[in-house]
């Protein structure tokens, strides 16, 4: 599986901001900045000396079955990235 991706984002407040208006999944860092929005945020494992990120996706609006799909089988496969 290769994630197609429709934006690449400098911050996590926009891709916060993006995904609570309806654009989908994200992977982003867990920042207060993610904490303005109304998002479901899973944990993503990665190796020890990495950054901690996150999926992140609005718990609200429709998933398409693309991003359900991906949502998926990240939280299966626990993706190590």
């Amino acid at each position: 599986m290769e994630p197609r991706y429709i934006s690449k984002q400098e911050n996590e407040l926009l891709i916060g901001g993006m995904i609570n208006q309806g654009f989908g999944v994200g992977i982003a860092a867990n920042t207060s900045f993610l904490k303005e929005f109304d998002l479901k945020v899973i944990p993503l494992k990665l190796k020890k000396d990495y950054r901690v990120i996150y999926l992140v996706y609005n718990k609200v609006d429709y998933i398409s079955a693309a991003a359900e799909n991906f949502i998926n089988y990240i939280a299966i496969n626990k993706i190590n990235l």
